[in-house]
């Protein structure tokens, strides 16, 4: 069996440049490249996703990030970023178990906590909207009063 292509560094770094200066087409072609080089490459696929919900490409978004996570499962930005997209589908059961993962891995950060309260809000499921908070050690109901008017405020809910 042939070795697995190592990408470039320099090739993500010129496709998180692309992104950051808004240049979505050189971005396209430059992860486009490395994947096809390197379809193991969980970086790439997080960049991916990033481009694709940058572009309102919602299911690809989500894609790219469930390619990241299978690849790189103890990325919790990889689920956290899937919860995101999920949201985004008004898939709230989807995000809320990604969000889930991403709070199973060490190290996640608060948005896993605060994606997950929103999707079970959104989803209607109050009580463990709740339990999270509690768990997350804010006081139940203002957290979820103050989760609820932001995603009110989004057009969310």
């Amino acid at each position: 069996m042939a070795p697995v292509p190592v990408v470039q560094v320099n090739d993500l770094n010129t496709a998180k440049a692309c992104i950051k200066s808004g240049d979505q087409i050189g971005a396209d072609k430059v992860l486009g490249k490395l994947l096809t080089e390197n379809p193991k490459d969980a970086d790439a696929w997080m960049l991916k996703g990033e481009l694709c919900a940058k572009q309102g490409r919602k299911e690809e978004a989500k894609a790219a990030y469930e390619r990241a996570a299978e690849l790189d499962p103890q990325s919790w930005e990889a689920f956290s970023n899937l919860g995101k997209a999920c949201f985004m589908l008004k898939d709230f059961d989807g995000a809320a178990a990604a969000y889930k993962k991403a709070m199973e891995i060490p190290r996640t950060g608060n948005d896993a906590h605060i994606g997950l309260i929103d999707a079970l809000i959104a989803g209607k499921k109050f009580d463990e909207a709740g339990a999270v908070a509690e768990k997350a050690g804010a006081e139940r109901d203002w957290a979820i009063y103050q989760r609820m008017e932001s995603l009110r405020a989004q057009g969310m809910i």
